[in-house]
């Protein structure tokens, strides 16, 4: 008959005695404590949420206009407010012309003379030239200026009051021959006329 082998268990039966003592060993071992500071570098950390900011926010990083004027260090810049620019408009010129106009307006008849009188005394003192634009008033001052025009064809003249008249009462003034020719008065000899004080004189 042929000789059965033995049993693989009793060769490792032989062997036992050397592992039995350290399972006995590994088995009474303390379990490993497992804590939150193992697991801390697998936490995944997250960052705090960001304010949301307004609108308002947005320009919070523009200069604030009350500091505008601060320099480093904190002192405030000595800021000198511009000077206007000079302005170069010249101021309106006063208008022109007698301040007196239209206080007097007289309407009447006019005559003019000439060489009989040329070179003789005025009622003011001076001589006579029939060549100047003069006239002969009864009540104005002399040296006034008044203008007259002729109603009959609108021309007009500006003549100075220098001697006294007409003597006439149908007439309110007497023209130098030049200014009688001014307004076509030198070719009728008398004509309606309308006379408005320019400026008043002095005496």
């Amino acid at each position: 008959m042929h000789a059965r082998p033995a049993p693989a268990c009793q060769v490792n039966a032989a062997y036992a005695w050397v592992f039995l003592p350290l399972l006995s060993v590994i088995s009474c071992a303390p379990a490993p404590c497992f804590t939150v500071a193992h697991a801390a570098p697998c936490i995944e950390k997250k960052s705090p949420p960001k304010p949301i900011l307004e609108k308002k926010d947005l320009y919070a990083g523009a200069p604030d206009p009350a500091s505008a004027g601060e320099i480093a260090g904190g002192r405030p810049q000595e800021t000198t407010p511009p000077k206007p620019a000079p302005s170069t408009v010249a101021p309106p010129a006063p208008a022109k012309g007698p301040e007196t106009s239209g206080r007097f307006v007289q309407e009447g008849m006019a005559a003019w003379y000439g060489t009989k009188f040329n070179g003789r005394k005025t009622a003011s003192g001076e001589r006579f030239n029939m060549q100047k634009c003069t006239a002969a008033h009864r009540t104005l001052p002399f040296n006034s200026l008044v203008k007259v025009t002729n109603l009959k064809n609108k021309a007009s003249v500006v003549v100075r009051i220098n001697d006294r008249g007409p003597f006439v009462k149908s007439r309110i003034i007497d023209l130098s021959r030049a200014a009688a020719r001014k307004i076509g008065l030198d070719k009728t000899g008398t004509a309606p006329v309308r006379i408005e004080l320019a400026e008043e004189g002095d005496k």
